[in-house]
């Protein structure tokens, strides 16, 4: 039986993006735990703190909406304030 592959929304990319910058868990503990291969946790942990969560809206098919692009923008917000908090995006 061939298992189909499963398809992430942005939302779910960035929250488990976000966790692993900053989560005191491993990778692997975090892949065990959303059930996802730890590769695409580093790939998506990557993209979100290059390119920030735009990156997964050029690809992904759920983002079609004016709710997914409200729930980005939203996002967005959250994340720039939390890296202000812990000074990730404005250090010297």
């Amino acid at each position: 039986m061939v298992k189909k592959r499963r398809r992430h929304t942005v939302a779910y990319k960035f929250r488990v993006a976000l966790e692993a910058v900053e989560s005191s868990k491993t990778i692997s503990q975090l892949s065990s735990e959303h059930e996802v291969h730890a590769n695409l946790i580093r790939s998506w942990k990557r993209q979100q703190q290059e390119d920030g969560p735009r990156v997964y809206a050029t690809n992904d098919k759920f983002n079609t909406s004016k709710r997914c692009i409200t729930t980005e923008s939203a996002l967005t917000a959250t994340v720039l304030t939390q890296c202000a908090k812990s000074h990730l995006l404005f250090q010297d």
